[in-house]
């Protein structure tokens, strides 16, 4: 879902950045494929761990239009700030 989003956001003229923090990294891995390929990027997949996170987003956010965090399919809690 998060890299769909990306995709229509960048098609839509928007500065976008995904960060993968999930820990299987499908995003990062996505993004490394079509890397490979040489296929166009149109935005950003960046690799966070979920617990610095709340440290480290807002420098990413601070570039970009739309800041998209995928996490785990699953529910598990992303740590809150301290």
């Amino acid at each position: 879902m998060a890299l769909h989003l990306a995709g229509v956001w960048a098609c839509q003229g928007r500065r976008v950045a995904v960060i993968d923090a999930d820990p299987d990294a499908c995003a990062v891995e996505w993004s490394e494929l079509r890397a490979q390929e040489t296929l166009p990027s149109r935005f950003t997949v960046i690799a966070i761990a979920r617990d610095t996170l709340h440290r480290e987003l807002a420098a990413v956010a601070r570039d970009v239009d739309r800041a998209i965090v995928d996490g785990p399919s699953h529910i598990e809690p992303i740590p809150a700030p301290r």
